[in-house]
């Protein structure tokens, strides 16, 4: 699934037990206290994009958002 503002904003790919969402933006850009965000800039994956993310349950959802809204911000 693409979500697109002025080409792609983030990729979600749905997996059997999480989320995997490729954000568009450069990994050194995104602001991640927690450390959950990896920098996919040099092996390959299915979004646009250097940063994944992972949704692994409902709690992961409000800073995971977090990550979005920068995303959103940048592009918007």
């Amino acid at each position: 699934i693409s979500y697109k503002l002025n080409g792609n904003l983030l990729n979600v790919n749905i997996q059997q037990y999480r989320l995997r969402i490729w954000v568009n933006m450069k990994f050194h850009e995104v602001h991640d206290p927690n450390n959950i965000c990896r920098d996919v800039s040099k092996i390959g994956h299915w979004g646009s994009g250097d940063v994944e993310v992972i949704v692994n349950g409902l709690a992961d959802i409000d800073y995971v958002m977090e990550i979005i809204t920068q995303a959103f911000d940048k592009h918007h």
